[in-house]
């Protein structure tokens, strides 16, 4: 094999070229049969091995390896062998015994017949300069490359450096729920397609978790807009991993040299205030940086700080908003929705803290406490004679997955003595991302005896083949597609091909957001089973919702 492929090289007139630019590569160079022997080592592959040439192709690759290691990197040769381009950190072992933490790419020398005839490969040590997993730069790399790119900063008219800084958005449920490994797997895919997305004199760089940072050199506000739309556009494309198909958007924010900062460690700080911001927008978009950004920072550590006050003394009520049954058009549940009416601040709406709640793990208590009131409120209502066949409660994700989430909802049923069937809880499809896990946590609440709906149906990415996995009672459409489901066709179409599909699975729907007549007209049409929103009813405190419900008023 060594001799074939030695002839192979050397009949290629440019072999001395190619030969040339492999020993003298800066990087450690190698080639290596489908054995896995070493059939070509450079100078800096024995400077980062330890072993000399006439050792390294006397020997396979694997005694590098370490144990630990070997099963995952035998299984990137193999992979490798069939064609496939790899690019992987892994520890090796040098002959001194040291352990060094190598970043490797590697080709396969495939011939006109498609035969894999040999691997050629590059790696470097990562240690002080690039990211273990990825092979960027790191963090200290990447701010001496910005502090450079500013003292070489000329001013060009109309020019910039531009700072983004990239965070996945719900990048955590990927490593909770499929698995580290495949996280991983995911930030390496992640940065190929950034680095695919930038121009050859930008330098882009793992931040660490799931965070990157680019640098973007002589650019205008316009062209760094562009970068950041092409970098969003790349996200569309799902990523297959082990067979998952994992969908994932990144939040950016925008620093700008020389008006935002002037230094690396201010320009990445302001980058990211400005990707925080864009999660407060809605995630997957991108947002230049500003001075009102600082206030809304110490606006929401305050916010923060009096969310933990608001814990301890209880100044949490729940708003009840009517469900009504379309069929006999009269209220047969209500949503309950929680407020906060703070002393000093007021009314704080909730999509001013039940984000910070989230961020924090506030929402744990806060939804325990909100399960809790409205089981109480739905038992008390009862007991008065006044008819309503289900609460609805939201759990957010934080709650769903977390462990003693099915025990603490079997509690507050038996202390509240409220009948199970009487509960409803409300999921996103966001959450059933991890199928297994779901479904176990979802068959768990069954056995509970509660009715189990899923809300904001069609916003998500799971597929609905999943559906007959899960023991749903109810699909609630996303108010998104009722806002213009009598002007837009497209929205029309999606909400009548979810309400036939339900209506296949046995399963009941609830339109949100009904706030016109048009709208009612078109979901009666399609036999929708029932309906909130503001045409009928706001979210009412529990006197104005018990005056609703009163006999007098029926």
């Amino acid at each position: 094999m060594v001799l074939q492929v030695k002839t192979t090289f050397e009949v290629n007139p440019l072999f001395k070229i190619y030969k040339s630019l492999f020993d003298y590569h800066h990087d450690a160079c190698f080639a290596l049969n489908l054995e896995g022997n070493f059939i070509m080592f450079n100078d800096a592959a024995v400077k980062l091995t330890g072993y000399s040439k006439e050792e390294a192709l006397q020997m396979s690759f694997m005694p590098l390896v370490e144990n630990h290691a070997i099963d995952g990197v035998f299984q990137l040769f193999e992979r490798i062998v069939q064609g496939n381009h790899e690019s992987f950190s892994t520890t090796i072992q040098t002959k001194q015994g040291k352990d060094v933490t190598i970043f490797c790419s590697t080709i396969p020398i495939v011939m006109d017949d498609n035969r894999v005839l040999a691997i050629v490969g590059t790696a470097r040590n990562t240690l002080s300069s690039h990211d273990d997993l990825t092979g960027m730069p790191n963090r200290q790399q990447f701010e001496e490359k910005v502090t450079i790119a500013i003292n070489l900063y000329k001013k060009p008219q109309g020019k910039l450096l531009g700072m983004m800084y990239l965070d996945l958005d719900r990048f955590r449920l990927i490593n909770e729920h499929l698995g580290y490994h495949i996280g991983d797997k995911l930030l390496t895919r992640v940065s190929q397609r950034i680095n695919s997305c930038i121009r050859n004199n930008d330098v882009a760089a793992r931040q660490g978790s799931d965070e990157f940072l680019i640098l973007l050199n002589n650019v205008s506000r316009q062209e760094i807009s562009l970068i950041a739309k092409r970098i969003s556009n790349t996200f569309v494309k799902p990523f297959m991993i082990e067979g998952h198909e994992i969908f994932i958007t990144p939040s950016i924010g925008i620093s700008l040299y020389p008006p935002d900062a002037d230094n690396a460690d201010d320009l990445i700080r302001k980058a990211d205030i400005a990707m925080d911001q864009a999660k407060k927008e809605g995630r997957n978009n991108a947002q230049f940086y500003h001075l009102k950004l600082e206030k809304k920072i110490s606006d929401r550590l305050e916010i923060e700080n009096e969310l933990r006050k608001a814990i301890e003394k209880n100044e949490f009520i729940l708003h009840y908003q009517p469900i009504i049954d379309l069929g006999k058009n009269e209220i047969t549940g209500v949503e309950a929705l929680i407020r906060w009416e703070n002393p000093f601040r007021g009314k704080v709406p909730p999509d001013k803290f039940i984000p910070i709640a989230e961020e924090t793990g506030m929402i744990i208590p806060i939804g325990e406490m909100v399960l809790k009131k409205a089981c109480m409120q739905m038992k008390q209502w009862q007991d008065s004679g006044l008819f309503l066949s289900t609460i609805s409660v939201n759990i957010s994700i934080r709650q769903f997955y977390q462990p003693n989430l099915v025990p603490m909802i079997s509690q507050i049923i038996n202390e509240t003595a409220i009948d199970p069937k009487s509960l409803t809880i409300e999921i996103t499809e966001s959450m059933t991302m991890d199928v297994e896990k779901a479904s176990k946590i979802l068959h768990d609440l069954k056995g509970l005896g509660v009715n189990i709906s899923i809300d904001d149906f069609g916003t998500g990415y799971s597929s609905l083949s999943y559906l007959k996995k899960f023991p749903i009672d109810y699909l609630k459409i996303d108010r998104s597609f009722i806002n213009d489901i009598a002007k837009n066709k497209d929205d029309e179409n999606i909400a009548t091909t979810i309400l036939l599909m339900a209506q296949n699975l046995g399963l009941s729907v609830i339109a949100e957001g009904v706030e016109t007549n048009d709208q009612l007209g078109i979901l009666r049409e399609n036999r929708c089973d029932e309906a909130q929103g503001f045409l009928f009813s706001k979210p009412l405190a529990e006197d104005e919702m018990k005056q609703l419900l009163s006999p007098s008023r029926q």
